[in-house]
């Protein structure tokens, strides 16, 4: 993923556009320059270039290698659990906007390793989190992962609190 846009709807029913402001936690940090989560903030510079170069936003995890070594062990204490109750979440950003809204509309600019984005929620409360995307409900087939960018489009569910934060889940098992 390299940029989010969110596209939202005021209960006024102005539409206006917000670019991430401020990436508030990544679960994947890397040197200053290169790969870092700081290449989320604002418009999409290199959309609809697709590769890794070093001003992508770059998820460290990637494919299911880890879970082929002879050395892998399931999570402590979730071997009976379905998928559903414990999703295969490798990363994560927290983002924020300048403005909170009622979201009508999330957009995704996915250039490197597109159909990573597993679920998306949104803050309405401090420490409360509605989610507004699941992959598995949107994709009941298996995905075809594309060798190129892509925009993710989410019509998320109407929220009763405005948002200007969302946390992007990842699951790079492809």
């Amino acid at each position: 993923t390299s940029r989010d846009q969110t596209n939202v709807s005021s209960n006024e029913s102005t539409e206006i556009y917000q670019f991430v402001k401020n990436v508030s936690y990544a679960t994947s940090k890397y040197k200053q320059d290169s790969h870092n989560s700081s290449h989320l903030i604002g418009p999409p510079l290199h959309y609809p270039e697709h590769a890794g170069f070093g001003y992508f936003y770059l998820l460290p995890s990637f494919g299911v290698w880890p879970m082929e070594a002879p050395s892998y062990a399931p999570e402590f204490g979730t071997a009976h659990l379905s998928v559903r109750e414990n999703p295969p979440i490798h990363d994560y950003v927290i983002v924020s906007f300048e403005q909170p809204v009622y979201p009508s509309k999330i957009l995704i600019y996915e250039t490197y390793n597109p159909s990573a984005v597993y679920r998306v929620w949104a803050r309405v409360n401090e420490g409360e989190w509605k989610l507004m995307w699941d992959v598995r409900d949107h994709h009941p087939e298996p995905i075809v992962f594309p060798e190129q960018a892509r925009i993710l489009e989410i019509h998320p569910p109407a929220l009763k609190e405005r948002t200007n934060m969302l946390r992007i889940e990842f699951s790079t098992r492809h």
